[in-house]
Parts: structure tokens; sequence; C-alpha cells
């Protein structure tokens, strides 16, 4: 019985999320509400519901990256499900963070490298779009990066 329970919490929990999801932006949703995480290394953060202040800004819907040299496999991937076309968000430096060194952001779809993108601390923020060309896995990937100071991914949607 007790379990019935939970199963049926967890429905409505899911249902919830992907409503919040659907409301966050014009015919997109939010990629935090509508895709699973996989495999994220020690260095990211998710900021669903707090904020993250970019460059005197408060964002949310995002993620919060710390690149402490770790590796080449820095990164986190998101399921996508051949489902969307198009992602787009914001990034810029975590205020509150270390202002040294370049940050390089780089994704991949479906294993294939597809774009880099690099920013640094004194930079504004940067709206970016990209093309997801139904791909079933996206990664982000930082290990590339100099430097201590920390990145924040915000704004982050999904469009079909």
């Amino acid at each position: 019985m007790a379990e019935n329970k939970k199963k049926q919490e967890a429905l409505i929990s899911k249902e919830q999320n992907e409503e919040e999801a659907k409301e966050e932006g014009e015919n997109g949703v939010s990629l935090l509400s509508a895709t699973k995480t996989i495999n994220p290394c020690p260095g990211y953060e998710e900021v669903k519901v707090g904020t993250m202040s970019l460059r005197g800004e408060n964002y949310s819907n995002g993620f919060i990256l710390e690149p402490y040299g770790r590796g080449d496999t820095d990164g986190v991937e998101f399921k996508l499900g051949k489902k969307y076309q198009i992602m787009s968000f914001d990034i810029g430096h975590l205020d509150e963070s270390s202002k040294e060194g370049v940050f390089t952001l780089t994704y991949s779809l479906d294993g294939e490298v597809q774009q880099e993108i690099s920013t640094e601390p004194e930079n504004s923020v940067q709206h970016v779009e990209i093309e997801l060309k139904n791909a079933d896995i996206i990664k982000f990937n930082w290990s590339n990066t100099q430097g201590s100071a920390e990145y924040g991914v915000a704004n982050v949607m999904v469009y079909e």
C-alpha cells in the first residue's frame, strides 16, 4: 500500500515538473525538467529553483560549472530522446567566484564535437542558440578550461 502511494506521489511530481517546464518558454521547455541528467562530474551543480548571479544579474534554470582541472572527461550529459531541434542558453561568469582564467565549454551531439564557446570573467553574459539535429544525447564538457573561475549556464531551454 505504501509503495503504491510513493509511486503515485512520484508520478504527480513528474507531471508537475513537466507542467512547469511547459510554462517556462514560448513553445520551449526547461532542459532540466524535460530531460534526464547522465554522468554529471563533481564540478556540476544544478540550479532549478534558486538563482545564480552572472555579471550582476540573477539567473536560474541551469547549472554551475566548476573547472578545477579534474581531467578530460569533466562534463555532464543530457538524454534528449531525439525530440528537440534547438537549445538556447545564457553563459557567463559566476559573480562570487575567482576572476582568473579562460572558460571553454564544448558541446557534443551523440558523441560528435560540435562547437567550443569561450568566455572570460570580464565578458558579458552570452546568449547561445544551437541546433540539436534530433540528437539523442548532448554532452557539455569543460576540460579545456584554464584558471579557477566558475561559470553558469542558465535559462537552458529546448524546442521541438
